[in-house]
């Protein structure tokens, strides 16, 4: 499983390069500070230096909110709000609120393998 979560907006407009970050079974950290697995730069401070993290539990994709100044998944109100020390689900197409990020969520589940052709299928006089 791998999950991808793409800027979609940035203080309101289109960031002006693509910025993404694919996370896989070990998880990772998203915030300002360089140490995180994914940095967000962030001038006007309203990220925290480690803002969020991302694990996989039970096949599920979470992500803890670490933030004080919060963490928001498909809208800015106060109901959509994580709270820190917190975890939710995260969910093919969720937006996620990080600082003036908007950030959309794609899961990409690993695809079973075709099986081989049985002896029986294939036509050994074509």
């Amino acid at each position: 499983m791998e999950l991808t979560l793409k800027v979609d907006q940035y203080q309101s407009q289109m960031p002006p390069q693509q910025l993404a970050h694919t996370f896989g079974a070990a998880g990772g950290t998203i915030g300002r500070s360089a140490a995180n697995d994914w940095t967000l730069e962030d001038p006007a401070r309203f990220i925290s230096g480690r803002h969020a993290q991302v694990l996989l539990q039970n096949s599920q994709f979470m992500l803890k909110d670490l933030s004080t100044n919060g963490t928001f998944i498909n809208g800015m109100d106060a109901a959509n709000a994580i709270g820190k020390g917190n975890m939710v689900p995260l969910n093919q197409g969720d937006r996620l609120h990080i600082g003036e990020y908007v950030i959309s969520v794609n899961i990409l589940t690993a695809q079973p393998e075709a099986a081989p052709p049985a002896d029986d299928d294939i036509d050994w006089f074509d």
